[in-house]
């Protein structure tokens, strides 16, 4: 029974109650989520400023471009969503995309590249650590960028029109 918790409820009705002693006893079994949740889907940190992430996002006049070159290298959650595929952009400068499929499980490498956003190119290769969560959603292991304006762009997880 590797992986469930049983619980076992007991109800009794007490002869003061007269109902002279009945009892009723409940067995639930429960999947244990921790025991089968991989440590990089509990430990994940939520990323920094997820609406200015998606493709096509302009920053407000009041706005810098996003910056990830202060991140500390770590796992990150998008909260269900996943890494873009997209070529548009984000509200940054200097986006980074994903270029490769993500794993049926994980952790496996997934390739990255960096794109100008008003050239729509890849400039600059990398890859990033990215793992399928027993819940369908994805955990990334991403590291700070190199300066900035340059930052990790995302997409719903459904909309991944580019694999």
């Amino acid at each position: 029974m590797t992986g469930v918790i049983v619980f076992v409820l007991r109800l009794c009705c007490c002869e003061f109650d007269g109902c002279a002693g009945l009892c009723l006893t409940v067995f639930l079994r429960v999947p244990d989520l921790h025991a089968e949740t991989k440590e990089e889907c509990l430990h994940a940190k939520l990323i920094h400023n997820i609406h200015r992430r998606f493709p096509g996002y302009q920053p407000q006049d009041d706005e810098y471009p996003l910056c990830d070159y202060y991140i500390s290298p770590g796992w990150y959650t998008f909260c269900g969503q996943v890494l873009s595929s997209n070529l548009t952009g984000c509200g940054t400068v200097f986006n980074w995309i994903r270029t490769g499929a993500l794993p049926d499980d994980g952790p496996d490498l997934v390739n990255v590249c960096m794109t100008q956003k008003e050239e729509g190119k890849c400039q600059e290769n990398s890859q990033v650590n990215a793992s399928k969560c027993h819940d369908g959603t994805y955990v990334f292991y991403l590291i700070d960028t190199q300066s900035c304006p340059e930052a990790y762009c995302i997409e719903s997880a459904v909309d991944r029109t580019n694999e």
